[in-house]
């Protein structure tokens, strides 16, 4: 019967009233739906459906069938990425057909126009070096932060950055220190336990020497003790085999154990300003939302990573990937 269609149609969580990877409709809003307005869309969107298909078909000559992007897993195991992590195990491609157009190919139909990526980054930088926190792992030589002159008066201390006298290999040492941290973990957690291990190890060279024993008794109260373990062998792997540097290439320090894609990004960025696009789950949505992009994102993270990278501005990569967390 008619009626029974419409309201399977407009019932939460089916396909026909949901696309996947969206969020369900409240429910309180989905039940008082109206069934001619149900029957209405679920007729628009089968037209729209037969639409796509037909104009996949014809782009593919008329296969009909999706290529997929092979998504690398990251090297940190046991972490689920939060505000920074490396965790992230990408799901198997999908098999078979696809709706619509895969996210890789939309992605190149869709770059960014010039002007729209001038936009975006004048947008970006401008309102981070307005509002951005100031970290102990963070330098930002175009701050415009507003002077405070109440908490002057009240004998509040002024919260400290890194040091601008630190020379590239040292800040390198402290971004990364803070990277790992921050996985799974919020930065008002991370702050004192920063502060405390570099006044236990200043240098990637002092914590090379530590034993794990000391280094998980420094990283008690934070969780994810492979994180830890991973800070050590990195330290070790610094020292023995590239002779006490980082690299300065978001490529190369992936060579590093526990540094995964993002981690590598963010390092090379903000130390030696190596222009490479931090991509992580906020990023991957933000950018789908403003191309609109179809399906699954996170099934296709290098069609995502190029748009990003687009997006990315070459002379400031370090400043543009915080500000996505400010």
């Amino acid at each position: 019967m008619p009626t029974q269609r419409a309201t399977r149609a407009a019932r939460p969580g089916s396909r026909s009233s949901i696309s996947k990877g969206s969020s369900p409709p409240d429910a309180t809003t989905s039940a008082a739906v109206d069934v001619p307005v149900a029957i209405e869309k679920a007729g628009a969107a089968k037209a729209a459906k037969k639409s796509r298909i037909s104009k996949t078909a014809e782009g593919r000559g008329g296969s009909g069938s999706g290529a997929s992007l092979d998504v690398p897993a990251n090297t940190v195991e046991g972490c689920v990425d939060g505000g920074g992590g490396d965790g992230r195990q990408a799901g198997a491609p999908r098999r078979g057909k696809r709706k619509g157009q895969p996210v890789q190919e939309q992605a190149t139909a869709v770059q960014f126009s010039e002007e729209e990526v001038a936009e975006a980054r004048e947008q970006l930088l401008g309102w981070y070096d307005r509002v951005h926190r100031v970290l102990p792992w963070r330098r930002n030589p175009h701050s415009r932060l507003p002077e405070r002159p109440e908490q002057a008066a009240a004998g509040v201390p002024a919260a400290e950055g890194a040091p601008a006298g630190l020379g590239a290999q040292e800040f390198a040492y402290r971004v990364w220190v803070s990277e790992i941290m921050l996985q799974q973990t919020q930065v008002a957690t991370v702050i004192p336990y920063f502060q405390k291990w570099l006044a236990r190890w200043p240098t990637v060279a002092d914590l090379a020497g530590a034993s794990q024993e000391d280094v998980n008794q420094q990283w008690a109260g934070l969780g994810y003790y492979r994180r830890a373990r991973y800070l050590l062998d990195g330290a070790k792997h610094v020292m023995e085999k590239l002779d006490g540097s980082f690299p300065t290439t978001a490529e190369r320090l992936r060579e590093i154990p526990g540094v995964g894609p993002y981690t590598a990004a963010a390092v090379a960025s903000i130390a030696f300003s190596d222009a490479a696009a931090a991509v992580d789950g906020n990023v991957i949505r933000v950018v789908s939302r403003l191309r609109a992009l179809g399906g699954d994102p996170t099934k296709n993270t290098r069609a995502i990573e190029a748009l990003a990278g687009q997006l990315l501005h070459p002379a400031r990569p370090g400043c543009h990937n915080q500000a996505r967390t400010a």
